[in-house]
């Protein structure tokens, strides 16, 4: 009788556990889904970020050639005008 009632309350005992395990593993779950979730927010704006630097240089540049462009043709321009 002692051997039934020792082994029903270990029994018990691991029903329990495991029960807490589970929640705690559900918790743990959660956590990390959590954290996942909020590193990928943070790298979406940076990526987002870096776009928008790479747009800014782009136009940047652009407006770099496009002036390079225009002094060339003045200058060729100028040169041919003056040279006849």
């Amino acid at each position: 009788m002692y051997m039934k009632t020792q082994y029903g309350a270990h029994i018990q005992v691991l029903i329990s556990h495991r029960s807490q395990c589970e929640e705690l593993r559900s918790t743990m779950s959660k956590r990390t889904q959590d954290e996942v979730s909020a590193e990928l927010v943070y790298q979406m704006g940076e990526k987002l970020e870096a776009q928008k630097i790479q747009e800014a240089e782009d136009a940047m540049y652009a407006k770099l050639w496009e002036a390079d462009m225009m002094a060339k043709v003045y200058h060729g321009f100028y040169v041919f005008f003056f040279s006849c």
